[in-house]
């Protein structure tokens, strides 16, 4: 028997997760605290798939004054730049890591009466001749949360689906300026976890 379950968390917050090219550490980044940001080469378009050179991100940010998604300020060099900032770390074959610090705000230099609302990268090769972005060819963003309670799921990505009776789903839930997460199947009451802040 299959049931339909829909996945409630009642905390004024829901957001959703940055998928699989990139992740951040913390999953939900605020732009006055620093955030490392890991880029998968094997996910998403895989442009930079294999590749052995030095790996770069061109990036900018998403404000409250852009006027749409590729409207990126703030960028970091201009395309035929490879500076410091941006040479991302390599952890792995396809695995890379750059840290923006001290804060997010001062790494791409954003006054403050701007918010910031995402991170933008495509990463690219040295020579400009390999790019790696996501599915779809399309520009990389990473979510930049309002330092208040915030909450995202990472797994399941889908807040409904279908699963067979006696199923287990793994849920991972990510929270930030919370101090518990309570979760609910079905208006019921099934878990709850106290946060250590």
């Amino acid at each position: 028997m299959r049931r339909f379950l829909p996945f409630f968390l009642i905390l004024l917050f829901v957001h959703s997760v940055v998928g699989q090219v990139i992740t951040t550490n913390p999953a939900l980044p605020v732009a006055d605290q620093q955030v490392s940001i890991s880029f998968n080469a094997e996910k998403g378009s895989g442009g930079l798939k294999n590749y052995t050179g030095d790996v770069y991100a061109h990036t900018g940010v998403i404000t409250n004054k852009s006027t749409s998604d590729s409207d990126w300020r703030y960028v970091k060099a201009t395309w035929d730049e490879n500076i410091a900032d941006c040479k991302m770390i390599r952890t792995g074959q396809n695995s890379y890591v750059l840290s923006i610090k001290p804060s997010i705000r001062q790494f791409y230099g954003v006054p403050e009466n701007e918010e910031i609302l995402k991170m933008a990268f495509v990463f690219r090769s040295s020579d400009r001749s390999r790019t790696g972005k996501e599915t779809g060819d399309k520009d990389i963003f990473a979510n930049v949360y309002k330092q208040e309670l915030s909450v995202a799921f990472e797994k399941p990505a889908k807040s409904f689906f279908y699963v067979n009776a006696g199923e287990v789903i793994p849920v991972t839930v990510n929270s930030a300026f919370s101090e518990s997460l309570v979760l609910y199947l079905n208006d019921v009451k099934f878990a709850e976890l106290a946060v250590q802040l």
